[in-house]
């Protein structure tokens, strides 16, 4: 509690501690936060060591992530309201342009950074109305220094973009397609990219301009 707010403290948990791929993200994610202020991205506080430990002190949402939301609609058998989901996606689009165009404070430079996991996972909504996009956790900036090893995919794959499953350099667009995915799924009331194993979202990702069906075929 610091001057009256409630903070989540994030961390990583002791096991993980020492491997190198986690610290960087940590501190990748602390790198690309840091600076940002919008009421759509979680803010970040402080962050430091304590005890060989590394964590950041953000604010704390008290509220479900979306993709809670929409489970409990799916135990419900009831849709998503349409105004609803809209605005959801709209307030995340505020934040995500934000980050997108977000400059360096000293070298007035852009940072270019893109998230690189938006899902219902990382959009929390508040008890009281307000929309969060969290988990900048493996997002990359110009800063950064890129550690992805080759072959190797970050992020959930129902929501990637074609870029990210080619190794392209990506740009705030592949974002806006993973947000364009979650809206799908918001107003069909089911996935857009789904498939018995990864491999098969991938396929449907890659002919994405042949499989994406209108949502208005699920929901009229």
């Amino acid at each position: 509690d610091i001057g009256g707010r409630l903070l989540a403290i994030k961390r990583i948990i002791p096991t993980f501690s020492q491997n190198p791929e986690f610290v960087s993200m940590f501190q990748g994610e602390i790198k690309t936060t840091s600076g940002l202020t919008h009421l759509a991205i979680v803010q970040v506080y402080d962050y430091g060591q304590e005890d060989s430990m590394q964590y950041i002190a953000m604010e704390l949402v008290d509220g479900k992530s979306l993709r809670q939301f929409i489970s409990r609609f799916t135990e419900l058998k009831s849709k998503f309201p349409v105004e609803a989901a809209v605005y959801i996606i709209e307030q995340s689009a505020h934040a995500l342009y934000y980050a997108h165009s977000f400059k360096d404070k000293i070298s007035g430079k852009s940072l270019n950074i893109v998230h690189r996991d938006i899902s219902p996972q990382n959009i929390l909504i508040s008890y009281d109305g307000a929309i969060k996009v969290i988990d900048f956790g493996i997002a990359k900036a110009v800063t950064n220094v890129e550690a992805t090893r080759s072959g190797v995919i970050k992020g959930k794959p129902s929501y990637l973009s074609p870029e990210q499953i080619s190794g392209e350099t990506l740009d705030g667009r592949s974002d806006i397609f993973a947000l364009g995915v979650v809206l799908w799924e918001l107003l069909a009331s089911r996935k857009l990219f789904a498939a018995e194993n990864d491999f098969g979202i991938i396929k449907q990702i890659e002919n994405c301009n042949s499989t994406v069906k209108p949502p208005s075929l699920y929901n009229p």
